[in-house]
Order: structure tokens, then C-alpha cells, then sequence
């Protein structure tokens, strides 16, 4: 699609030098013999891998060129579509296992940058990751784990790579649409589940990407310069929270630097913090191509991915070869010990998988399948349309313009709902899914089918931009509200050049709305984009708008049944909007395709914890969402005012009742937040530290919800100790459906408790 100059994405040149580099390593792998199993064979050999007991002694059985090897990958795409896999080795009866793109569905086969590359494999494209966490619904990325795990099976792989995890700091990173959120406790609730979903199925999860990787524009030598607070309290919480609640198998190392190394070989982050500090026991991968010295075994690294061979001043050779041998037997860099280490981590995971315990049968199978087996078809779409449901925010809706009442006439407008699929559904980069597009409901079916009489052309043309003022006039005569798709795409690789929307499409939205008002008839605005965007300038033109991010394959039919009011929207913001791009904390020093460090000045002060710390005033914040009925919140009660600090397994439980006083309907997600009153150290104004999302509540029903307090909850990170630590003092828990300060004020609840 083409957009105005000011949204053309700057080219990344580090990752396209990367993506050539790992094009070569593939062509090279099928080219030259390297020999690697995708089926755990009958090893000639007595010592064979069977249990976690047997690893040392098979570890001992390997030569030093079969050690090098096993902390390779095989190359980019492996011949059943992977983005990667381990090295097998036959005789000790290690199988490869593959691994899988994963954080919107699984993506595997159909890289044609590599000969005799595996088709494309088709799977269930569901929304984006901003757009699911705006679900708030434990439950549903239960869900999306537990069916991507079971379509990862249906093409033989073994671990699937996601969640993704890491914060949301500014609205022009590329990889917005790939993360959840901007606050790290929901993160962590919302991974956490995702990875039980996937496990649960007996397919690895992978936490990614560890850590700091928060922005596209060189990310791949960028510096990322965070404070050790920061890091503790924004950064790194949420992959705190998965290990110690979920157990992942895997872990990835993202492309950056923290505070001046590499994070493939920071041993502070990957060791002391992940390792020792959170108990991550699993097997540590890097990005694709972050790999960068042999150094990074004896710090942390088990595996490099993708491997296969490493072109180094004009010689071909794998990389094993040419820099992991020689770095034991030659430079000295590491020591066989630190590949055995390595080593012992990759096969704990391979015992663990699909592959090894023989569950896919001859692999050969999989080779050539392209469809899913039909019933894991229909429950993906299923998954996929209930996640587009309940995270599409409802931005505005004067004089409850929404819902349309079915047999409307309406005019589909706008350059996105006439370009491909009709919709922007997915985002680009690794987190493209392979989607079938006979499975892709389109914009104009989907409001169709909720029961709409749809025009899409006036005087024989679509409306999409440089519509003029008699166009619009002329469409708005005859029909009753005008529906106008604006779409962004999201990208890895490089981030955007600005949050504004084009000339072109701001001025479409201003002359249908301009034209439609005139004659009483209403407009309503859908964002199809993977991030938040610039609406106060044009916000005025618009009855409504819905933010439906990149909603997945059946997201069409979920913004009809949204349109029509049969689905009742219920998501909530997880991102802060901003009035202008220059309210963001970083945004005078977020990188512009430069390579010096980036310094996180902002500190912990990220997101909403800024504007309400600051006093900024946002477009729409942080829980934001509105609904077709009213919620009132009443009767909060704590289980004590007193929160003893000596006890470490204190725990104070707040609930909450929450009653549906509207005429249809609902789902509304409750927010707990706590204020501290010590001003021993500088604290945001309020922090999330809880959330619970109702059942579809009936008119005049009530459900009473829960949360707990921990000690944790009421801690901050001591810089001077090195730890959490819990000021006495009072703290303030409030409970309400936003972090708006003025709303929860009329409509929330709070109570106070003293900790000593």
C-alpha cells in the first residue's frame, strides 16, 4: 500500500545486510554437506540420548566438531518450513526439533529466498498482540497458546516462537503491533498464560526478546542505555512474572546492547538476573542473526540461530568451523566446558519435544502438507473472531452513534478497504502469517454479513482518497452513515517516521464527515492500524471511532457484529495515546536510524506512569475503553487495613462489585491500582497491579471481583541494596474501569491501608 512520504519507512540497512547474510547461510547449507536428522534415529552407537540422566554421558560421547556443531542451528528455513532447528546428530540418537515463528499464529514454509524452499504452510493469522492484550482476557490467550501450539503439531514443530514481550516505550516503534502492552504487570499476566496455552500442549514456548528491544531502527548494534531501576521495574518484571508462573522451555536474546554489551553475551542479564534471579532453567537462543562472537557461550548462549555458514572476509565455511572451533582450540575465547554447558541446556529441551518422544511418526509427512487438518481450521477462526471481539476498543461514540441498526444503507470508504484483502489483518516481518486468503474476510463481507445494505462506489469509483466535496455530497444523500477504513501497517525492522496520519487521509476523513453531517447522517472511523495514531485534528469529523488494530483473519466479521451490536465491545487500551507525538517522554531523543546509545532518560516514568506522574494530559489513556452499557463499581472491601511488612507471605485481597446498569449486555475489565504515600523515593502516581474481566453481564446483573496485594506489589527497586524493598507508609488501592484519574474519582472506588 502506499502512504505519504512522511509514513515511508527508512530501510534498515543493518537488517537487510543481516537478511542477505542469512540467505547465503541457507543457499550455502543446502549447497554444501552438512549432515543433520530430523527423526530420532536407531544410533549404531550403545550411548544414546533417552532422559535428562543421559546427557552427560552422551556429552561426553560427542567429538569436539559434533559440540561445535550442536550450538549451531542448521540455517535459515529448514526444509519443513521452520525458522530454524537444532542440529541432530544420528548416532547418539539426537533428532533436530523445529522452531516456529509464532506471535500472531505459526509461520512456516513459503521463504523464497532459499532453493527449494518449503511451500507456504497455512495457518490461522489471529490479531495482533497490542490488539489481543487489549482483550484483558487471561482466558483468551489461553487460548491462542493452546491453538497455535496444536496447529505448530499438525505441521511437526516443536517450539513456537512467542510471546513476544517486550514494552511498548514509544508509539513509533516498528514492532508495536508484536508487544501487549506498555505496563510489564499485564504483560507478564497475559504471557504467562499464552506460554501455559502452548506447553500445555507439549510444544515449547519462547519468551522474546530478551531485553530491551524497543524500538527497529538499528537495532542491531543499538545500545540500549537503562538504569537499573528502570530495568527492574519496567523492562524485565513481565519475564520475571512467565518464568516463575509458567516455566517457558526457551528463551530468545534480543539483536541490542544493554549498557554496553551485547545482549546474546551479557552475562548479568542472561545468568545473574534470567538464570539465578528468576530461575529460568530452559534453553537460551539467540534472534536470528544476533549472534555475534563465540564469546557468547561462556555467557550465556546456547544456541545460535539460525547458524549454518558464515561468509568471513571472502571464506564460506559454517560458522562452527570457521570461528567456534577455533575459538577453543586456537584463540582460547572459550573453553569445551562452556560448550558443554550450552550443550546440556539444548538437550534438555530436545527431550521435551514432539520430535524426540516420537509423536509425529516418520517427519516426512510434513514435508509437503500445506492445510490444516479442517477441525483445527474451524477452531482457529473461532479463537481468532473472539479475540478480534473483545479487544477492539471503542474510542468514541457520541449520541451513541454505535450500534447501527441492521439494513442501514452505508458507504465503505477509504483506500485500505479496496487494497488486498480488504483489510490490514496482519503485521509484517517474522510475525507474518502464512494465511490462507480464501479464510480472510474481507471489510466489505464482513459488514455485509452483520446485515448492512453496503454501497462501495459512488458514480462508478471506490472512495478512498482525493474525494471530492460533490462526491461526497452526492454519497451522503441517499444512505445512512458512511464507515471510512484508515490503515497503518506495523513492520519489524524499522519504525515509523511519525504518528500523524496522511495528508490524504485526514482529508478524506474531513470532507465524507464534513459532507455526511451536513445531512444528519453519521460517520464512523475504523483504525486498522498496529499502533496508536494522531486523532485530534480530525477526531471532530467523526461520530465514532474503533481502534481494530491488525484483527486477524476473521477480524472483519468481528468489527460487523461490533458495528450491528451483537458483540458488545469490551477491550481497553494497553497503550497511552497521546495528543501529539511530542508529549511522549523520549520523544526529542528516540533514535532516528542513528547509532549512538540510547539513553532511557525517562527512567521508570514509561507510559501512563509519565502522563499521570506529569500531569500530561493524553488523548485517550491507559484502561480506556468505552462500552454500549454502564458499569458502576461499588462496595469495595479490603481483608485488612494493616499489611505486615515482616511477613513476606502478607497478602491483602480487595474485592469489588460490579453491576451492569445498562440496557444490553457486557464485559468490563476492572483495574486495581495502587498509590503510594511515601515520598522516601520518587514513585509514579499509580501503578496497575491488578485486573479481572467480568462475564458477559446481564442488565441489572452483579459480579464481585477479586484481587491480591503482595508484598512485591508494594515495592520499588533499591539501587543502593540491589533489591525490592517496601517503604512503610500508607497506600491507597483503587479500583475502576480506566486509569483516568477524573473518572475514577466520580465513578471508582478506593480505600486506604497502612503498611508497617
Amino acid at each position: 500500500m502506499e502512504y505519504s512520504k512522511k509514513h515511508v519507512r527508512k530501510g534498515d540497512t543493518m537488517r537487510k545486510r543481516a537478511y542477505k547474510i542469512l540467505g547465503l547461510i541457507t543457499i550455502m547449507s543446502l549447497v554444501l554437506p552438512v549432515k543433520f536428522s530430523y527423526a530420532k534415529m536407531k544410533a549404531s552407537n550403545v550411548v544414546t540420548l533417552t532422559d535428562e540422566a543421559s546427557i552427560p554421558t552422551v556429552i561426553s560421547e560427542m567429538t569436539l566438531d559434533e559440540k561445535c556443531q550442536m550450538v549451531c542451528g542448521i540455517g535459515l528455513m529448514t526444509p519443513y518450513g521452520g525458522a530454524g532447528s537444532t542440529f541432530g546428530i544420528d548416532r547418539l540418537g539426537i533428532p533436530a526439533v523445529e522452531l516456529t515463528d509464532g506471535p500472531q499464529g505459526i509461520r512456516m514454509g513459503g521463504l523464497t529466498i532459499t532453493p527449494n524452499y518449503a511451500p507456504k504452510k497455512y495457518a490461522t493469522c489471529f490479531p495482533n498482540p497490542l490488539l489481543n492484550g487489549s482483550t484483558w482476557s487471561t482466558e483468551l490467550m489461553r487460548q491462542i497458546g493452546d491453538v497455535m501450539a496444536k496447529e505448530g503439531r499438525d505441521y511437526g514443530a516443536d517450539v513456537i516462537l512467542s510471546p513476544a514481550m517486550n514494552i511498548v516505550r514509544d508509539p513509533l516503534g516498528g514492532r508495536t503491533f508484536e508487544y501487549y502492552s506498555e505496563d510489564p504487570y499485564l504483560i507478564g499476566k497475559l504471557s504467562t498464560e499464552e506460554v501455559k496455552g502452548i506447553q500445555g500442549e507439549g510444544v515449547g514456548a519462547c519468551i522474546k526478546h530478551f531485553a530491551g528491544n524497543n524500538q527497529e531502527n538499528n537495532r542491531i548494534d543499538g545500545d540500549e542505555i537503562i538504569s537499573e531501576r528502570a530495568l527492574r521495574e519496567i523492562y524485565l518484571p513481565q519475564y520475571e512474572t512467565t518464568v516463575k508462573n509458567a516455566t517457558p522451555w526457551t528463551a530468545m536474546a534480543a539483536y541490542n546492547k544493554v549498557n554496553g554489551t551485547r545482549m546474546t553475551e551479557n552475562s548479568y542479564l542472561l545468568n545473574n538476573v534470567l538464570r539465578d534471579q528468576f530461575g529460568f532453567n530452559g534453553m537460551v537462543m539467540s534472534d536470528w542473526g544476533a549472534y555475534n562472537r563465540a564469546e557468547a557461550f561462556k555467557n550465556g548462549l546456547d544456541l545460535n540461530e539460525p547458524g549454518g555458514f558464515y561468509n568471513m572476509a571472502g571464506i564460506i565455511m559454517p560458522a562452527w568451523l570457521l570461528q567456534i572451533k577455533p575459538a577453543v582450540t586456537s584463540w582460547g575465547a572459550i573453553k569445551e566446558s562452556d560448550l558443554d554447558r550450552a550443550i546440556k541446556n539444548i538437550l534438555k529441551l530436545v527431550i521435551k519435544t514432539p520430535t524426540f518422544k516420537g509423536e509425529y511418526g516418520d517427519k516426512k509427512q510434513f514435508l509437503k502438507k500445506t492445510k490444516l487438518t479442517q477441525n483445527l481450521q474451524v477452531e482457529g477462526d473461532v479463537v481468532s473472531r473472539n479475540l478480534a471481539e473483545e479487544g477492539i476498543v471503542l474510542l468514541k461514540n457520541d449520541n451513541n452513534t454505535l450500534p447501527l441498526k441492521s439494513g442501514n444503507k452505508v458507504l465503505v470508504a477509504g483506500k485500505n478497504a479496496f487494497s488486498g484483502s480488504g483489510i490490514i489483518y496482519e503485521g509484517n516481518g517474522s510475525a507474518t502469517v502464512n494465511a490462507d486468503s480464501n479464510d480472510v474476510t474481507s471489510l466489505v463481507d464482513g459488514i455485509k454479513n452483520a446485515g448492512f445494505n453496503v454501497t462501495t462506489k459512488v458514480n462508478g469509483n471506490n472512495i478512498e482518497e482525493g474525494v471530492s466535496n460533490e462526491v461526497a455530497i452526492a454519497s451522503a444523500t441517499n444512505l445512512d452513515a458512511v464507515i471510512i477504513s484508515i490503515g497503518l501497517p506495523g513492520h519489524e525492522g524499522s519504525d515509523y517516521s511519525s504518528m500523524n496520519l496522511s495528508d490524504e487521509q485526514e482529508n478524506l476523513i474531513k470532507t465524507l464527515g464534513q459532507a455526511y453531517h451536513a445531512v444528519n447522517k453519521k460517520v464512523i472511523v475504523l483504525l486498522n492500524t498496529g499502533a496508536p495514531v494522531e486523532t485530534a485534528s480530525w477526531s471532530q469529523y467523526a461520530d465514532s471511532i474503533l481502534w481494530v488494530g491488525l484483527p486477524g483473519n476473521k477480524g472483519a466479521e468481528a468489527i460487523g457484529n461490533i458495528i450491528n451490536g451483537s458483540v458488545n465491545p469490551s477491550g481497553k487500551l494497553t497503550v497511552t495515546w497521546p495528543v501529539k507525538y511530542s508529549d511522549v517522554p523520549d520523544s526529542s531523543y528516540f533514535p532516528k536510524d542513528t547509532k549512538t546509545p540510547v539513553n532511557y532518560k525517562e527512567g521508570i516514568y514509561v507510559g501512563y506512569r509519565y502522563y499521570d506522574s506529569k500531569n500530561v494530559i493524553p488523548q485517550y489513556r491507559f484502561g480506556y475503553g468505552l462500552s454500549y452499557t454502564n458499569f458502576k463499581y461499588s462496595n469495595i472491601k479490603l481483608s485488612s487495613d494493616k499489611f505486615d511488612l515482616k511477613d513476606d507471605n502478607s497478602v491483602i485481597n480487595v474485592t469489588a462489585d460490579i453491576t451492569n446498569t445498562g440496557s444490553v449486555k457486557g464485559k468490563e475489565v476492572a483495574q486495581l491500582y495502587l498509590k503510594a504515600s511515601s515520598n522516601v523515593v520518587d514513585r509514579p502516581d499509580k501503578e496497575l497491579k491488578g485486573f479481572a474481566k467480568t462475564k458477559l453481564l446481564n442488565p441489572g446483573e452483579t459480579e464481585t471481583v477479586q484481587f491480591s496485594i503482595d508484598k512485591r506489589s508494594l515495592s520499588y527497586f533499591n539501587e543502593t541494596t540491589s533489591s525490592w524493598t517496601a517503604e512503610p507508609g500508607q497506600f491507597t488501592a483503587i479500583v475502576g474501569g480506566t486509569s483516568d484519574d477524573n473518572i475514577l474519582q466520580t465513578s471508582g472506588l478506593q480505600d486506604t491501608f497502612n503498611a508497617n
